[in-house]
């Protein structure tokens, strides 16, 4: 058998961001349900160059008031004692 026929198939990029394939933001970035509630899940950058992942529960079952809160989350975190969040929206 040559070594050709046992190369693997190079990885598809991955496309793990907050856009869709139209390059529209997902409403849905940065939340994720973990069995019926929902949660946030973001990325906080210091001014000391460390970094924080930072995950809470949304305590909700319903998906638009899930994004509400994540929305009112996101804007207490921006600009917080120089804090800078990894948003692609």
């Amino acid at each position: 058998m040559s070594q050709a026929a046992l190369a693997f198939p190079a990885a598809a990029p991955s496309r793990r961001t907050g856009y869709r394939k139209d390059g529209s933001p997902h409403p849905n970035h940065h939340l994720w349900r973990n069995g019926r509630l929902w949660w946030i899940a973001i990325t906080v950058h210091r001014p000391d160059w460390t970094a924080e992942r930072v995950r809470a529960s949304l305590r909700t079952d319903d998906l638009v008031e899930a994004r509400r809160r994540r929305d009112w989350i996101l804007s207490q975190y921006r600009g917080a004692d120089g804090c800078l969040l990894s948003l692609r929206f």
